[in-house]
């Protein structure tokens, strides 16, 4: 049976030039490239799970390429791995990153940003610790989907801008490369599949849809496709959909997501050109993990999981009720500059503008100061030092020419859970037929205190008389309401 592409880190002809025995960590670069305004995403994945994402300028998609590989290949080796090969689609980028590295001129291409040039001056004394190749594979492996999605999301978490799929020109006459690149079936955007990965949203599951790749779609495709919808351990199904056009992006409209999907949880979608079939699948995790008081069994998007799980998201109201300390992690979850990990900063002294952008009651503005107080003392926030660059953006640690500002940061808890010992949160064990559980509250065990978001949905189910009405005790937590046996 042949692996399915998006179980597969990368495919075998990337791994050409890789050296076991040298102990060099397979790494995967991606960036995506906003061209009106220089500014791009980039992230490395690394094959036993290391990563980082963030943003630069650059002249254009190639430099951002051979920059961010630079970036990736410096801190790896920085952090003491012994080499690293470097797998990226774009064979130009490879081919003058070899070059420079290589036999390439004292000054580095002209070709590239000061930036650039400057990075691999860098690199250049490292170069036999550095290996290189192109991955020409028309398939998404799951390492090129993950850089890809953190490369966009961290464009969009700094600075507002997204972009579509990027396609470079097929390489002319005398362009960087060697013969062994093999051809880059990616320079052909009408071979083989379209292939996209989301971050499920609260709004996509709510309404049944999922956006297509930003840009042009291929010609012919049908019109009302046959989604297979593969989530396990639950059984495929399948229903047919619709292809729309609103607000000047294509979707797939009409679908019915499988019970238990959570906000965060990513799903790749492969639409074979000619065919009227469509998969949408989700990708188990080796070992769940509980990100704060959700738990995951599938991979999902931190950055995401931050935004979508925020205090006040399940109301279903314009403005939510929420305690201070409720009000206080919305805003720094909701509109707080994020990190790959889904950390999320704010300067301290735009907390209180933010959260009245986000219609916190003038009854509770004058208690954000104490909120903040008992979130440090909690550990759910911490207060730590760092910079304003020019365009608001927080920066930690600080940059040289920056402003120097206090910053507030909301860190996730991330934790594993033991799958062996798996419990509902009122003691159910996994098996025994599903039922809805209201709402109740637990002791915690000794030492432990209710996070804010727990406080907040108490403070919810007491309005809403599904609790007793008084305050939640010292060294108890409320428990949702929820189905025994749904997770995401």
């Amino acid at each position: 049976m042949t692996a399915d592409p998006g179980e597969v880190f990368v495919c075998q002809f990337a791994r050409q030039g890789l050296s076991p025995r040298a102990g060099a960590t397979l790494t995967v670069v991606e960036t995506r490239f906003h061209p009106q305004t220089g500014y791009f995403g980039y992230a490395w994945l690394t094959e036993d799970g290391e990563r980082a994402a963030g943003t630069d300028r650059g002249l254009d998609l190639l430099d951002s390429l051979v920059q961010a590989m630079c970036r990736a290949a410096l801190e790896l080796l920085g952090a003491g791995r012994p080499g690293v090969h470097l797998v990226c689609w774009n064979r130009k980028a490879i081919g003058l990153l070899r070059e420079t590295l290589t036999s390439g001129p004292a000054t580095p291409a002209p070709q590239l940003s000061e930036g650039t040039r400057a990075l691999l001056a860098r690199l250049k004394p490292l170069r036999h610790s550095v290996t290189t190749q192109n991955d020409p594979c028309k398939d998404l492996h799951r390492g090129t989907a993950e850089a890809e999605h953190l490369a966009a999301e961290a464009l969009q978490a700094a600075h507002g801008l997204r972009v579509g799929p990027q396609l470079p020109d097929a390489p002319g006459p005398g362009a960087p490369g060697t013969a062994e690149d093999g051809p880059d079936e990616r320079d052909d955007p009408g071979a083989g599949h379209l292939t996209w990965q989301t971050a499920l949203l609260r709004a996509h599951l709510d309404g049944g849809w999922c956006a297509l790749p930003e840009g042009e779609l291929p010609e012919g495709l049908d019109p009302h496709p046959r989604l297979r919808l593969e989530h396990r351990p639950g059984p495929a199904s399948a229903h047919e959909v619709t292809l729309r056009r609103r607000d000047g992006r294509w979707e797939l409209s009409g679908i019915r997501w499988p019970q238990g999907l959570r906000p965060g949880v990513l799903v790749t979608c492969r639409w074979p050109h000619g065919t009227d079939r469509v998969t949408a699948s989700t990708t188990a995790l080796p070992v769940p993990e509980r990100f704060d008081d959700v738990e995951f069994l599938h991979r999902y998007d931190p950055q995401v999981a931050t935004r979508e799980h925020a205090p006040g998201c399940e109301q279903h109201r314009a403005v939510p009720h929420l305690s201070d300390v409720g009000w206080v992690l919305r805003t720094l979850r909701t509109l707080g500059h994020l990190s790959a990990d889904g950390t999320a900063t704010l300067a301290e002294k735009a907390l209180v503008r933010n959260c009245q952008r986000l219609h916190m009651p003038r009854s509770q503005v004058a208690r954000i100061g104490r909120a903040v107080q008992t979130l440090l003392q909690w550990g759910r926030i911490e207060r730590v030092p760092g910079s304003i660059d020019e365009h608001g953006h927080p920066w930690h640690p600080g940059r040289t020419g920056q402003v120097r500002a206090d910053l507030l940061r909301y860190v996730p808890h991330v934790a594993p859970v033991d799958a062996s010992a798996r419990q509902d949160a009122d003691g159910a064990w996994p098996g025994r037929r599903g039922h809805a559980v209201t709402g109740f509250v637990r002791r915690l065990p000794p030492g432990r205190q209710a996070s804010g978001e727990q406080l907040d949905l108490h403070h919810d189910a007491v309005l809403n008389a599904e609790v007793v009405d008084r305050p939640l005790p010292e060294g108890y937590t409320y428990v949702r309401p929820h189905h025994r046996g749904s997770h995401a």
